[in-house]
């Protein structure tokens, strides 16, 4: 009975310094140098797109523009 008491004992200091954890291990993604300053660019894209349609909407001018060049057909 002692003996189940001092494994009792050891299982709750363990558990209090948190070598036995209930969460889930966090997914490890891998980030390459290149990465971050390519989405800064995406999102700088499109923010200055969504800015350009929303000053074309504002005026009353159509939204019609080319995907090739980006202006109006």
């Amino acid at each position: 009975m002692e003996s189940l008491y001092h494994a009792y004992q050891a299982y709750e200091r363990r558990a209090e310094r948190g070598e036995f954890s209930t969460q889930r291990p966090k997914k490890v993604y891998i980030r390459y140098a290149y990465r971050e300053p390519v989405l800064a660019r995406v999102g700088d894209f499109l923010i200055r797109t969504g800015l350009k349609l929303k000053c074309r909407y504002a005026t009353g001018k159509p939204m019609a523009w080319s995907p090739m060049t980006g202006s109006k057909q």
